[in-house]
């Protein structure tokens, strides 16, 4: 029988903070939690016009939906116009079952062996062991807040499938124009690329600029921008010849769109969208300035991205403290019991940086942020001397 150790170690995690909370009798925060605040869903619930028409009768699938909104979708997500025609759009439930019909569609392609380029959802790796896929992992590179994708390695280990996270998983950071040159070199070679941005931000999204390839798979998951889990729908985008595939498929793996991803589909179309992304931006950056402005005082603190346009997550890395630190509950109960606060260390995504990592949700109330990053760097600061 297989488990999920990162989820035993959450688990565990979870258990810690509880029984903290309870013997000091105050609630523990976890920074790195993925669920938005009160404060936060109050400010989005000032703009937010979400209209619940969609029937709740009959089965919808991807396909029972007119092919015109679905090509609206690939526009809107910044397709070029002169491309969308020879491509689809797949709606799914969520991001994760994207990463499960694309894993088949991998597999149905008869793919030998994919690059999984870390940090990555975990799901991955494990949706493929599930399939019988093989897959190896490379790391992206951390240095002077630059990411490097190793790309001698992937072509040296000749892997026929790269699967790659934009913004980079927990980071928020977005790949630059010379990865992009670089994906496309990739696609040029026959290498099937995966893109999941399921956390991309209007705007980012690589499909605005990739080369328009058969070889080229992408996932979104647009309401993820304005961190919207309860209602939302995934997309996975890619070439006209996989349809038939990929939506026979969609019956076995996923069955049908539930009401609220039809409702979503609907919301994202409409001008309310950029009203709400606008406003998730505002207290995003907010947050992100003010944690900036805490770990200034920090000289071992570094944030791993700090740029605008960025999605609800950003990474910390501490460095004079190794990454074992996050990997050992005993060091991580002794600072909850100090700190009254929590984190996910970096482990969990595979983070392969030897120092300690962890990542911030920016949705959190900022009062709850400022007084718990500051009791975590004050404690991490006297630890480390």
């Amino acid at each position: 029988m297989s488990y999920i150790d990162s989820i035993f170690f959450m688990d565990s995690l979870t258990k810690i903070e509880k029984a903290i909370s309870s013997q000091y009798q105050t609630s523990v925060v976890n920074l790195s939690h993925w669920d938005t605040s009160n404060e936060y869903q109050d400010e989005m619930l000032k703009v937010l016009q979400l209209e619940c028409t969609s029937p709740p009768w009959d089965y919808i699938y991807s396909y029972s939906i007119p092919v015109e909104t679905r090509r609206a979708i690939i526009q809107k997500l910044g397709m070029p116009l002169d491309c969308i025609s020879n491509h689809m759009a797949l709606l799914l439930q969520s991001g994760t079952q994207s990463i499960i019909n694309v894993a088949n569609l991998i597999k149905q392609q008869q793919i030998k062996k994919v690059c999984i380029l870390k940090p990555a959802y975990f799901s991955v790796a494990y949706t493929f062991d599930t399939l019988g896929i093989r897959y190896g992992y490379e790391s992206i590179d951390f240095e002077d807040n630059h990411i490097h994708i190793p790309i001698e390695k992937i072509t040296q280990e000749k892997y026929d499938c790269i699967w790659v996270t934009s913004p980079l998983f927990g980071v928020g950071k977005y790949l630059s124009e010379e990865h992009i040159s670089e994906i496309n070199t990739l696609l040029d070679k026959d290498v099937m690329v995966v893109t999941d941005e399921s956390f991309s931000t209007p705007g980012h999204e690589l499909i605005r600029y990739i080369y328009n390839s058969p070889n080229h798979i992408g996932i979104y998951c647009p309401h993820k921008a304005i961190a919207m889990n309860g209602i939302k729908f995934s997309v996975v985008i890619c070439h006209l010849s996989f349809e038939d595939l990929i939506e026979q498929w969609v019956d076995v793996l996923s069955g049908a769109l539930s009401k609220s991803n039809c409702d979503a589909v609907n919301h994202y179309l409409t001008d309310n969208f950029v009203v709400c992304y606008n406003a998730s931006q505002a207290y995003i950056n907010r947050n992100r300035k003010l944690v900036e402005r805490i770990l200034s005082n920090y000289s071992c603190a570094r944030l791993l991205c700090n740029e605008e346009g960025s999605c609800q997550y950003i990474t910390v890395l501490w460095d004079n403290i190794t990454f074992e630190s996050g990997e050992d509950l005993n060091f991580l109960a002794s600072l909850i019991e100090r700190t009254k606060a929590s984190f996910y260390p970096g482990h969990i995504s595979g983070f392969a940086c030897r120092k300690l990592t962890f990542r911030i949700n920016l949705t959190i109330s900022t009062s709850c942020l400022s007084y718990s990053l500051v009791q975590i760097a004050e404690y991490l600061q006297s630890y480390a001397t």
